[in-house]
């Protein structure tokens, strides 16, 4: 399973300007309940996510006249 033997693979470059920043930090500890919001962080990893917008369909209706004589 996979790219096919031989096959160079690349990886998609994260962008330097996103749409949107999410972070994901707790102002809480999970397991005790005590606030982070003092404490330092550090960055640990970095993901970067690229939506579709759902593809909504674009109905025409197009009659078909003819001339009558």
């Amino acid at each position: 399973m996979g790219v096919q033997l031989g096959h160079k693979g690349t990886t998609l470059e994260m962008t330097a300007t996103p749409n949107k920043i999410i972070n994901l930090k707790s102002d809480f500890c999970n397991k005790y309940g005590q606030s982070l919001s003092q404490d330092t962080f550090i960055l640990k990893a970095k993901r970067q996510v690229i939506e579709f917008p759902s593809i909504q369909p674009f109905l025409k209706n197009m009659p078909f006249v003819s001339f009558v004589l």
